[in-house]
């Protein structure tokens, strides 16, 4: 099993994202992943191919969870996607970082057909730590059930330390959104 290791500072960024994307290709010896790949009128953040499957990363800014058209489109290039390449489109909120545990999670397909384990060095912790993030109360109805159901579907700890960005943030009474009152129960 080939150790790869990978690091970057600060919180995740599209770029940073291709770039760790970039180093983790160069470790493991395959083709630098495309970046902004065009499907139909569609364009995806990252693209690598590991023998005949096609894996496509998407960084989800804030956009993914307030605004309509983002949201519409995104499900859209799900679909397309899912039908022309047969996998599934591996979406990173903004809120969420490309920690060891995630990456894992999220990239269990590519470590198995690999047979690699990784190491990620990252110094920012999950949630909405930044003064600027947007925060689940500004969502929209949609955003905020794409949030919750992004919060069953990672680790416990993210959960947790999601949950206490947000109780840190409605300590100084940021907000009194119903939602995330009942999130942070």
């Amino acid at each position: 099993m080939k150790q790869i290791n990978l690091k970057y500072e600060g919180y995740l960024t599209e770029t940073k994202l291709y770039d760790i994307i970039c180093d983790f290709c160069q470790q493991v010896g395959i083709k630098k992943p495309i970046s902004q790949f065009k499907i139909g009128k569609f364009k995806i953040d990252v693209v690598i191919k590991i023998n005949d499957t096609m894996f496509a990363i998407e960084f989800d800014g804030y956009r993914h969870f307030n605004n309509t058209i983002t949201m519409k489109r995104d499900i859209e290039k799900n679909i397309q996607w899912a039908n022309q390449y047969n996998t599934q489109i591996i979406r990173i909120p903004y809120y969420i970082q490309l920690t060891e545990e995630v990456f894992n999670y999220l990239f269990e397909e590519i470590i198995e057909i690999l047979f690699i384990k990784v190491d990620i060095k990252q110094d920012y912790l999950h949630g909405f730590i930044d003064k600027m993030a947007l925060l689940p109360c500004d969502f929209n109805e949609l955003g905020q059930k794409l949030f919750i159901k992004n919060m069953r579907r990672y680790p416990k700890n993210v959960e947790k330390e999601i949950k206490k960005s947000l109780n840190d943030k409605n300590k100084n009474n940021l907000f009194t959104n119903t939602f995330v009152e009942l999130f942070l129960l």
